[in-house]
């Protein structure tokens, strides 16, 4: 079998492509497996070019952000004919028979024109549904000039007039004729021979907009971050925010809640809300952006952390990365997270956005016993939960394989 992974960079930079190198570093064991990674942007790790049966090819361009020429980033950003023509070069080497095209990422750099090639050639392809990019222009079902979740039909008329961007309505609409241009001229979603979303949540949201006749599996992200170490959290006495600060995460509100409960809070992240997270705590600790180790050992004097984020998310990979440290969690309920939470057993769920609702699960968490017990069952949890990521990769070669058996009939 041959496997070639579609990602736009050519480093881990983010949750697709953390995910997209950590199934390549799996399947490098299996000697009946060749792997080729096509990336848009950057170099590789050394360490990823050495792996057994692996090969890499970047195109080493800018992605729409770093172009300096704002002109071509706009084209670029639209249709990539270069990375489309790259991959056709490639492809002639490969048999659609045994040959299965694996996309992670590809509106950064590559663009929707590396899967109309990968199609016009017959090759069979598996999307992995990292975010709503997809179907949805600004890629998270989110309003973001209104702080709230979009429930308007994506690519519709209600979707065309909505300004709904973090910037400006002129990059709305640039992002809404790059939809259109996938979903007409490469034929997305339809075109898909099968979806891989996260979770059951994203899913469901995914599931108005994919044929009915086409495989859709649910496959959740194995946590990188888990650790040997259990902490005890019922002794530390920090609530620990992880994420970017920015409004749909909502770290204003725990801010808030925290001050006025006079309840110790850390925030490891960095983002636009900074500034308005310190004006309303000004005794809170920002730690700005850390590396893994860094993020552990500030967990070690966690007693809980929270997840108060507005979006809808694809699964919430933070969450889990203290959970598998003994550290219970409190999330709010419009987001995947949820689906590794039980309440008042691993952690506690409130009403998004809810003031009240946030500090009564803060509250809560003041109680040693109760922080202890949740503790323990968010260990003893996550352990089964990793069980079942073990399976991970026999599940998603079960899935190359089944796509490819459906695409030779």
């Amino acid at each position: 079998m041959n496997v070639i992974l579609l990602n736009d960079y050519a480093y881990e930079n983010g949750g697709a492509s953390v995910v997209a190198y950590w199934i390549v570093r799996q399947l490098s064991v299996y000697a009946n497996i060749n792997i080729l990674i096509f990336a848009g942007t950057g170099e590789f790790d050394p360490a990823i070019c050495n792996l057994s049966n692996v090969s890499t090819y970047s195109l080493k361009q800018y992605d729409i952000l770093t172009d300096p020429c704002r002109l071509r980033a706009v084209c670029k950003g639209l249709w990539n004919y270069e990375a489309a023509a790259r991959l056709d070069n490639i492809l002639r080497e490969y048999d659609p028979q045994d040959t299965v095209i694996h996309v992670h990422s590809y509106q950064k750099v590559l663009t929707s024109s590396c899967i109309h090639m990968a199609k016009k050639r017959g090759f069979p392809i598996v999307m992995h549904l990292h975010d709503y990019g997809m179907i949805c222009p600004n890629l998270a079902f989110y309003d973001f000039q209104r702080n709230e979740i979009c429930r308007k039909y994506a690519l519709g008329l209600a979707c065309l007039r909505t300004n709904c961007d973090a910037r400006k309505y002129i990059h709305k609409l640039w992002r809404f004729i790059r939809g259109c241009i996938e979903k007409v001229c490469v034929g997305l979603p339809d075109c898909i021979d099968a979806y891989i979303a996260v979770s059951k949540l994203s899913a469901n949201l995914f599931k108005p907009y994919f044929p009915k006749n086409r495989p859709s599996y649910i496959l959740p992200t194995p946590s990188f971050f888990a650790s040997n170490n259990f902490f005890t959290p019922a002794k530390n006495k920090y609530f620990v925010f992880i994420g970017r600060l920015s409004p749909e995460k909502n770290p204003l509100l725990l801010a808030k809640c925290a001050y006025e409960l006079r309840i110790p809070v850390m925030f490891i992240g960095e983002g636009a809300c900074r500034e308005d997270v310190l004006k309303a705590n000004p005794e809170a600790v920002v730690t700005g952006w850390l590396n893994k180790e860094q993020v552990l050992k500030c967990l070690e004097e966690a007693r809980c952390a929270v997840f108060p984020t507005l979006l809808y998310e694809t699964q919430g990979l933070a969450v889990e990365e203290a959970l598998s440290c003994g550290i219970p969690v409190v999330v709010s309920d419009v987001c995947a997270a949820t689906e590794v939470v039980q309440h008042e057993e691993n952690g506690l769920i409130f009403r998004s956005n809810d003031e009240e609702s946030l500090k009564a699960c803060l509250l809560t968490m003041l109680d040693n016993d109760i922080v202890a017990r949740m503790s323990l069952s968010a260990k003893k949890l996550f352990q089964h939960r990793r069980g079942e990521s073990d399976h991970y990769i026999d599940r998603l070669l079960n899935i190359y394989i089944h796509t490819l058996e459906k695409s030779v009939c």
